[in-house]
């Protein structure tokens, strides 16, 4: 007989002794989420995009690459970038779905069309950084890493095609160290009323 629960047992009823009886439960199949979902866990320690409130969330990231050693990469209509070793920062916003944004960026393999896909398909994620909100603030971003010591855009329009005011919205950091002043340096700009958010890959 089979139970709602997908258990199938099988016992010979007509027997006058005690027989053995076999149990074969069918579990439902689980997805378990992979490296990226268990990487973004929220507050709650569940992974994003299992949860449907975060399907909404709305504002700005960036997205920190890190690079072993120097490496030419050819970046659409930009031609081929020169890219020294070190940590490189994105700034970007999503005023549709920031999950969804930051879960293609993270995907290994996807349709080559913003800039950052050709870096994203090519280097190492290391860390995440957003901030909840219906403001853009890549541009208020970038221009505070770059007040950072040692922080440069080196690669002219990389993700600012269409911005007059940000000379790339993609900035070299360097070292581990000057990420995290980088990092201190938003955090500080953006008051207690606005919380960024961190998390490793």
């Amino acid at each position: 007989f089979k139970g709602c629960w997908g258990i199938s047992c099988a016992a010979n009823i007509h027997a006058t002794k005690p027989t053995a009886v076999t149990i074969a439960i069918r579990l439902p199949a689980i997805r378990l989420p992979g490296p990226a979902e268990r990487s973004f866990l929220g507050s709650r320690g569940q992974a994003w995009g299992l949860l449907k409130d975060y399907h909404d969330m709305k504002g700005s990231y960036a997205l920190v690459l890190r690079l072993d050693q120097r490496r030419e990469i050819r970046v659409g209509r930009l031609g081929p970038l020169d890219l020294p070793a070190g940590y490189w920062v994105y700034f970007g916003s999503a005023l549709n779905s920031l999950e969804g944004r930051l879960r293609r960026h993270l995907a290994p393999d996807k349709k080559l069309h913003w800039h950052i896909d050709y870096l994203t398909t090519a280097t190492a994620a290391a860390e995440v950084w957003w901030a909840e909100g219906s403001e853009r603030l890549e541009c208020r971003w970038t221009r505070l890493a770059l007040e950072c010591p040692g922080v440069q855009a080196p690669a002219r329009k990389f993700g600012s095609s269409d911005c007059r005011t940000c000379p790339a919205h993609l900035v070299y950091v360097g070292s581990r160290l000057a990420l995290a002043g980088v990092f201190r340096r938003l955090e500080t700009a953006a008051g207690p009323g606005l919380p960024i958010n961190r998390r490793l890959v």
